[in-house]
């Protein structure tokens, strides 16, 4: 099956211009890793050679979203989408309440602690997802190459805005933040101010 032949819930829900940066970025990167499965996991699989890693909260997303890379002929080696075990889920992967925020943290620490595929570090992450204070902050932490870091949603929601006391204003396209970062140590303080990020589902 093509990708035009895939239900709706495939396509990148997000306007034109943040849909061409995520293709334009997903085309020329090497190694991505994804906070959130979705259309940007088909485009990997049909528009990109990069090893990707998704990462996804919710177990019955992340197999809609393996079918409809195997519906699009796509299936191949360094592909991968990786549900992480959060605790029970309501919509968008969210977690339904805070009794198993023992387990929160490993959402945006996965990619890091368990790499798989592809070798090397990732040259970019795109943060679509849960936690994604988290996630920008465990990319931080973990980062040791040049990267680029993609942010959906990010100019109205003002909570997030706090991850630009680690990196500075972003590069704004639309409602997507564009950050190119370098790898670099966190500060005692710093690091003191991200640990409540790793348990915040936003």
């Amino acid at each position: 099956m093509s990708v035009d032949g895939i239900e709706n819930g495939a396509r990148l829900h997000m306007p034109e211009a943040e849909a061409e940066t995520v293709r334009s970025a997903y085309r020329a990167a090497r190694r991505i890793v994804e906070y959130g499965a979705g259309g940007s996991t088909l485009i990997a699989a049909t528009e990109s050679q990069a090893a990707l890693l998704s990462i996804e909260s919710d177990p019955g997303w992340a197999r809609r979203v393996r079918r409809w890379i195997a519906e699009a002929g796509a299936e191949r080696d360094g592909l991968v989408v990786r549900h992480v075990d959060i605790g029970p889920v309501g919509q968008w992967g969210k977690p339904s309440g805070p009794g198993a925020f023992r387990k929160f943290s490993a959402y945006p620490l996965s990619p890091w602690t368990d790499p798989s595929p592809g070798e090397g570090a990732p040259d970019l992450v795109l943060i679509d997802g849960r936690f994604r204070l988290g996630c920008f902050a465990a990319t931080l932490l973990n980062a040791t190459a040049p990267l680029t870091v993609l942010w959906d949603d990010y100019a109205a929601r003002t909570a997030y805005h706090a991850a630009e006391t680690l990196a500075g204003p972003p590069q704004m396209i639309g409602r997507m933040a564009r950050w190119q970062l370098e790898p670099r140590a966190l500060s005692p303080s710093e690091i003191n101010r991200i640990i409540p990020w790793f348990v915040v589902p936003g």
